[in-house]
């Protein structure tokens, strides 16, 4: 299939269900025959590639709760709005799966899409999430049903202190096989096939943990005073490489990061062993991405992309045509996040602006995409 802009119609018949349909069944439910409905989606597919799937080696952000890819569905997973979209179809619909069930039109508290938990990552085998009602565990959701397969019982006094219901609850990502466990101000390593720990927690940082992400034996955070925070998990040495910092990824040469300057904000980088990170150009201050040979970031007037010297940059012109004939508009940089794995060849950017945003499927290192409306 050839890489061109691609416009998907999706319409969601609201009024047509609600009249249909009036209440939620969390057994036995009623199904109703939409296939006559207007408003199909077509059956083209978006042609995403997976090249023997990994586990996700991306950073976790700001929201990087609220998202999370496998080779099947992208998942957007929002306090009252759970959605997956279908990477064949580019279907959209809701992680509830309870017959007869209209999600988001009736309110019931027993449709899935209004369950209250995190993804962490999701892999081949289902979604790995927390929940706020069991802190410190983690579940594994595969199709054939949902399992704990890890506790964190590790905390300090700051965990205490900040969150004393909670003090056990964490965050995370994989990378290479291995899962890093991010508590408040601590992380420690995991086997993600035994889910047996490999390392003992190290206190990295005296205040709570906004991100973080691996480049070779070097772990990067930044912390709740928007401080860079370098831990050399070989040597143990902490030590911190610059402050004002807002968005961070790395690939295997180092940090990548976004911080505020005199006139803004700007991209910087800073390899494993250097001692500062260098300006590359400046940049707004919404997320970005890093792939093998580009660099993915907006300014005020949209997406750009250019080579990881900052070099060549063009101007990725964002389009979709939504089912009523509206058309896509960019309303900035705070709504739209970048979820990517290194084995897809994919990069994803979700623009969550209200009243109705768009997912935009970019060829990676490339400036071609296919766009779904959300």
């Amino acid at each position: 299939m050839m890489w061109y802009k691609r416009k998907f119609r999706i319409a969601v018949v609201l009024t047509a269900l609600c009249i249909l349909l009036s209440s939620c069944y969390s057994s036995g439910g009623i199904y109703v025959d939409v296939s006559g409905l207007d408003g199909e989606i077509s059956r083209s597919e978006l042609d995403i590639c997976f090249n023997g799937y990994k586990y996700d080696d991306k950073p976790m952000t700001f929201l990087g709760s609220k998202f999370a890819l496998s080779p099947e569905y992208l998942y957007i997973i929002e306090l009252r709005s759970k959605k997956k979209i279908d990477l064949k179809t580019g279907r959209v619909s809701s992680v509830c799966e309870l017959p007869g069930c209209i999600h988001d039109i009736n309110k019931s508290d027993s449709c899935g899409e209004f369950e209250r938990f995190n993804p962490v990552f999701a892999c081949k085998n289902g979604l790995y999430i927390t929940k706020p009602d069991s802190p410190g565990k983690l579940f594994l959701r595969e199709p054939t049903g949902e399992r704990e397969v890890f506790e964190n019982t590790f905390y300090t006094e700051l965990d205490a202190a900040y969150a004393p219901d909670e003090k056990t609850a964490f965050s995370g990502f994989v990378h290479n096989g291995t899962l890093y466990l991010i508590g408040y101000c601590y992380m420690y390593t995991v086997d993600i096939d035994s889910m047996k720990p490999t390392s003992e927690p190290v206190v990295i940082t005296d205040c709570g943990i906004n991100s973080a992400a691996v480049s070779g034996d070097m772990l990067w955070l930044i912390n709740e005073r928007l401080e860079l925070i370098r831990y050399n998990m070989k040597n143990e040495k902490i030590e911190k490489v610059d402050d004002r910092v807002i968005r961070l990824r790395c690939d295997e040469e180092g940090a990548y990061y976004l911080k505020f300057d005199d006139d803004g904000s700007s991209l910087y980088l800073c390899g494993n062993s250097e001692a500062a990170g260098k300006s590359l150009f400046a940049a707004a201050s919404g997320d970005f991405c890093v792939t093998e040979d580009s660099i993915y970031y907006f300014s005020a007037d949209g997406l750009y992309m250019s080579g990881k010297n900052g070099e060549d940059a063009q101007k990725i012109e964002l389009k979709h045509t939504y089912s009523d004939g509206s058309e896509y508009s960019f309303h900035g940089a705070s709504d739209c996040w970048f979820i990517e794995n290194s084995s897809c060849g994919s990069i994803f950017l979700a623009d969550c602006s209200e009243p109705r945003g768009a997912i935009f499927v970019i060829k990676r290192d490339s400036a071609d995409y296919q766009s779904v409306g959300v």
